[in-house]
């Protein structure tokens, strides 16, 4: 029993002996906190600004280049233009200068064939109203006028061949009707009224396909008989949709001034045709006027 006191003693001595050694034994020292500040904004960083490229004072968009290149193009294109349209304009002027729009009473399509049986015409190209220089200036080029100036010269050449020609009048006049194999006239008609030849003549073709048609007609009208001879200057001008096409340039000569369906014909302007193989026609409406004219001018290649 005493033993067990004992050992109590000694066990409440070791206790009070640590806890007191633990309230005894220096802490470890313990580093100061830093006073945090406020919060008050957030600041966020700032991204570079970065300027959308440009060309000139557009914003460029893709393709805006080609654009303006080809414009530039075809300014160029324009000014060169121009400039030949002035240079042709000029040489034209120098060709045509001082000739006259006198109408020639005394060449028929009579007279033009009897020449042509004879070997005094050659192609219309071989005259100088349409020798190679005048020809490079091309048809389509000249306006309605020109073309009446040119067909005026034709004319003016073909009369100084006939002059040459002083026994051409006391030639009988074989061949007085129109030829029945091409090149010849299918059908020509104004309002409806048909127009009958006596005499047709067709140039030979030009390489371009340019012709000359002349023919003489016999005209009851108001109680007399009106000797009329037409000219039709059929200029190329290239092609349109598989066809050739051609610039009609009119012009009569009459016995006596009369206001005939020929007269009426051949007062309008701005006449085309088309070519179709060997097929000529020329179809036109004007106010209330119709003309229709049919052409059959042979081999398409332009062989007679």
């Amino acid at each position: 029993m005493r033993i067990c006191k004992l050992e109590f003693v000694f066990l409440a001595c070791a206790f009070f002996s640590k806890n007191l050694f633990c309230q005894t034994a220096p802490a470890a020292p313990i580093a100061p906190i830093a006073p945090m500040t406020p919060m008050t904004q957030l600041q966020m960083p700032q991204m570079p600004s970065i300027s959308a490229p440009a060309t000139g004072s557009n914003f460029y968009v893709p393709g805006n280049q080609y654009l303006q290149n080809q414009k530039a193009s075809e300014e160029k294109k324009d000014e060169r233009a121009e400039k030949e349209n002035g240079e042709t304009a000029d040489t034209l002027e120098q060709f045509l200068g001082g000739v006259s729009s006198d109408i020639f009473s005394s060449l028929s399509a009579w007279d033009l064939s009897q020449l042509a049986r004879r070997g005094a015409l050659g192609n219309i190209s071989s005259l100088s109203a349409l020798s190679d220089s005048t020809s490079n200036l091309g048809m389509a080029n000249l306006n309605a006028a020109n073309q009446q100036k040119i067909l005026t010269k034709i004319l003016s050449e073909l009369e100084q061949i006939k002059s040459a020609q002083s026994d051409l009048v006391a030639v009988a006049p074989v061949g007085a009707k129109p030829s029945s194999v091409p090149p010849k006239i299918l059908r020509f008609s104004v309002n409806s009224k048909s127009i009958d030849c006596t005499q047709v003549f067709f140039s030979e073709m030009e390489n371009d396909g340019s012709f000359l048609l002349t023919g003489d007609v016999k005209t009851f009208f108001q109680n007399e008989t009106i000797c009329e001879t037409f000219y039709l200057l059929f200029a190329a001008n290239g092609t349109s949709n598989s066809k050739s096409e051609y610039f009609v340039t009119p012009t009569l000569s009459q016995s006596k001034l009369s206001q005939t369906p020929l007269r009426q014909f051949c007062s309008a302007q701005n006449f085309t045709a088309t070519r179709t193989g060997n097929l000529v026609m020329l179809h036109y409406v004007d106010g209330g006027n119709n003309y229709d004219l049919l052409l059959d001018v042979g081999s398409p290649s332009g062989a007679r």
